[in-house]
């Protein structure tokens, strides 16, 4: 999200682009640096967790990704899971159903539109 804001920021500036609309490079390849710069770390943290993955998951002898090959998070994510669900039922037992209709009283756009053109319906 910095990036774009960053890069907003250059584009946005006087001088960004020439009298014939073509961006000024200068100004982006400076941001550029930026950018990789901050992306280096980001990108070694996120490759260290998968080696550690793949290291925990030969260690067990299987080669196979499970929810619990993604350690402590995987907890989490069955107890987020869980109430995703209840919460499903629930609007299931108290409304009758679940989801978007014609009838439903906050409807999308995007909904509607399906709807009308006949998908989904």
């Amino acid at each position: 999200m910095l990036d774009a804001i960053e890069l907003s920021k250059v584009i946005e500036a006087e001088g960004a682009f020439d009298a014939t609309g073509r961006p000024n490079l200068a100004p982006l390849r400076a941001a550029e640096v930026a950018m990789f710069a901050r992306k280096q770390p980001f990108h070694a943290r996120r490759v260290a967790g998968m080696r550690a993955m793949r290291a925990r998951i030969k260690a067990q002898g299987r080669g196979e990704m499970s929810l619990a090959d993604f350690g402590r998070g995987s907890g989490k994510m069955l107890a987020l899971t869980r109430i995703f669900n209840l919460w499903f039922r629930w609007e299931q037992w108290w409304y009758g159903r679940v989801g978007s209709d014609a009838s439903t009283p906050h409807i999308y756009t995007n909904v509607i539109e399906v709807l009308h053109r006949g998908e989904g319906a």
